[in-house]
């Protein structure tokens, strides 16, 4: 990843109404379920959009993250987080069942990563009890189109997303699709562009029309949210690792 590419990620990152309404998600999420100081990271974190959202947010958490892409990680540094460094998430660096919670976004639909592989090892650094929160490309209808990123090669319907989760291993506290408002857009799209892949991220450059469409998401989120649908072009798991719970290390 070259240094021209990074820097329209993280623009896309900072300022695309889609990751605004995201990340709210995820910090709301969280904050439902983690007590203070919790142990956290943001696994496959690309420039830090996730972790400045919780620097902006206060959170009362201790957050850390890793990305494959070095260059990724300087940038993150460059934000002022140095517990970040570069891995693999089928190697996470970090001690078993060591964290409270992790967040994994649009990562697991990567065309480097083995998925079966990834979720063990997102679950070998849990804490039995411990929380994941897994976001996917949804809408297998829409394959061939681009996910969130480049190099986004799966698209996931919840059955095939809840089906890497085995029961034994996991609880599958919530599971629901979001951008269910944008899902006709995309299809329109892929059938203007005859099937091709369109362009990642979805962003305005206008703020006030990104300020109205982040609203308009985040209604569209809650609702779906609500009624467990499992329709949108992007789907949110939330998880809790089975076993005995065991208090945090002080």
């Amino acid at each position: 990843m070259d240094e021209a590419w990074l820097t329209q990620l993280r623009e896309r990152e900072d300022g695309s109404w889609w990751h605004r309404v995201l990340r709210r998600m995820v910090v709301e999420e969280l904050r439902r379920r983690l007590p203070d100081g919790s142990r956290l990271i943001d696994a496959g974190c690309g420039t830090g959009g996730l972790l400045a959202e919780f620097r902006r947010q206060r959170v009362p958490w201790q957050v850390a993250g890793f990305d494959l892409s070095g260059e990724a990680v300087r940038f993150v540094r460059e934000r002022g987080f140095t517990a970040v460094q570069r891995a693999e998430v089928e190697a996470i660096p970090w001690p078993d069942g060591c964290l409270e919670a992790v967040v994994c976004l649009d990562v697991l639909d990567q065309e480097s990563v083995d998925e079966s592989l990834a979720v063990a090892e997102l679950g070998r650094v849990l804490r039995p009890g411990g929380v994941l929160i897994v976001q996917v490309p949804a809408a297998e209808s829409l394959q061939g189109s681009a996910g969130s990123f480049p190099g986004s090669v799966r698209r996931y319907s919840a059955g095939r997303l809840r089906d890497l989760f085995a029961e034994e291993s996991w609880r599958i506290d919530l599971l629901h699709g979001w951008n269910a408002l944008g899902y006709p857009w995309a299809r329109l799209g892929q059938w203007l562009r005859g099937g091709r892949p369109g362009p990642w991220g979805p962003c305005s450059r206008h703020a006030a029309v990104s300020d109205f469409l982040a609203s308009l998401g985040s209604w569209d989120a809650a609702f779906c949210r609500a009624m467990r649908l499992g329709w949108g072009t992007s789907l949110l798991l939330v998880a809790t690792k089975q076993g005995r719970p065991v208090p945090p290390a002080s």
